[in-house]
């Protein structure tokens, strides 16, 4: 018993933190910025139109997208809340479902205004949101929500 419980958290100390490592891998979406990027950096594109008066695109992108900032701090949470045990969990998933974006591809809609400027980004139908920098909370993708502490912030 003494020695399963070892290696256990021996285990999960080797992992610690390994499934949020790839979770916040592959392309940076927030760095896409216009119409042109999206084209060049995203390729396979499936269809284009105009919807609400807003033009998009929709890609099939075969690699892998950041997980957005809120489901990444609800796993770093999770993770020490059952002091790394969810790794065990987790890191199968995660690699699952890196291997499953590249192998198979996955949708991604980004919507322009009329200047060709992104004004948001869905992949597979969800909501995409870009980690608001640090020094500047301002400097993000547009129509991006903003992370907890931005929201306390005095407006101006």
């Amino acid at each position: 018993m003494r020695a399963t419980l070892l290696v256990i958290i021996g285990a999960s100390l080797l992992s610690a933190g390994c499934s949020l490592m790839i979770a916040n891998c592959g392309k940076d979406l927030s760095k896409v910025t216009t119409r042109e990027q999206a084209r060049e950096e995203l390729g396979g594109l499936m269809e284009s139109g105009v919807k609400d008066g807003e033009e998009y695109d929709v890609f099939h992108y075969h690699g892998k997208v950041p997980m957005s900032w809120g489901p990444r701090t609800g796993m770093g949470m999770g993770w020490a809340m059952t002091y790394g045990m969810a790794e065990f969990v987790w890191l199968p998933r995660e690699l699952f479902k890196a291997g499953r974006e590249v192998v198979l591809g996955q949708e991604i809609q980004v919507r322009y205004d009329q200047n060709g400027k992104v004004t948001g980004i869905r992949v597979e139908g969800e909501p995409w949101f870009a980690t608001l920098g640090v020094d500047d909370p301002e400097a993000s993708l547009p129509g991006a929500a903003p992370p907890p502490a931005a929201l306390n912030r005095p407006t101006q």
